[in-house]
């Protein structure tokens, strides 16, 4: 998203954790695009604003509705949201 233009105070980004730390992974605490650079998806340059268990529907209606505890959307009738 921030590649094409959108600011990063307009990402709430939600990663539940499972793969990079699931054993079968041989990329150990990373994981990767398939077909496109080889660069990590879990390369510290994100801001995960929700992890692991706080990764649930609650939270995430939380956050689209504008009440969660951490961020939240901004948004009004006029705003495009990607889900």
């Amino acid at each position: 998203l921030r590649n094409n233009g959108v600011p990063d105070e307009n990402i709430i980004l939600m990663l539940a954790d499972e793969i990079p730390i699931n054993p079968r992974n041989p990329y150990k605490n990373g994981m990767f695009v398939e077909g496109v650079s080889r660069r990590s998806l879990y390369n510290g340059t994100q801001q995960i604003d929700y992890r692991g268990d706080e990764v649930t529907v609650q939270n995430l209606r939380r956050a689209m509705l504008g009440k969660g505890r951490g961020r939240v959307l901004q948004s009004n009738q006029d705003s495009n949201v990607l889900v």
